[in-house]
């Protein structure tokens, strides 16, 4: 397994990989597979290129198994679209592709990660606190679906 950057021209990989997310765990997004399926293919071209986003992919061989995205916001940078393949859990790729996000924010100047998860994720939660996340005691509507919340959980990249 491998975690490298989505590029230009793999907006169809990427839609690909998303529309199995969504369906795999609709609960944890704020978003549906219904919605983004009728997403215009420029739209998945535009995310692939990293015009406002950067998305990282994990790869095993030729397979896409999972992806994080991050949009900076200041000195933060959103960690967006969270997912890892159920046949892949376990073996490192959540990890891989936090800190593949958190290498990228780091470079560009970020102070901290910052990322949402409902209380229906607790497998994600678990990642999220291996990988030094700590909530920060807020909690927000979660996009999409307004009556269900989200903590945040933000992960510093400056050592003090």
């Amino acid at each position: 397994m491998r975690v490298r950057r989505v590029v230009d021209g793999e907006g169809e990989q990427l839609r690909a990989l998303r529309l199995r997310a969504l369906r795999d765990a609709p609960e944890a997004f704020g978003s549906s597979a219904e919605r983004e399926a009728a997403y215009a293919p420029a739209v998945w071209a535009e995310r692939a290129a990293g015009a406002e986003t950067v998305t990282f992919v994990a790869v095993d061989g030729a397979r896409w198994i999972g992806m994080a995205a991050g949009r900076p916001d200041g000195a933060v940078v959103q960690v967006l679209g969270m997912w890892v393949d159920p046949a892949a859990r376990g073996a490192g790729a959540g990890r891989a592709l936090l800190d593949a996000v958190a290498g990228w924010a780091a470079a560009r100047g970020a102070e901290r990660l910052e990322l949402g998860v409902t209380d229906r994720a607790p497998a994600a939660a678990a990642l999220y606190r291996a990988a030094g996340f700590v909530p920060t005691g807020e909690e927000r509507p979660l996009p999409g679906d307004p009556p269900r919340v989200e903590r945040v959980l933000h992960r510093s990249l400056t050592i003090r």
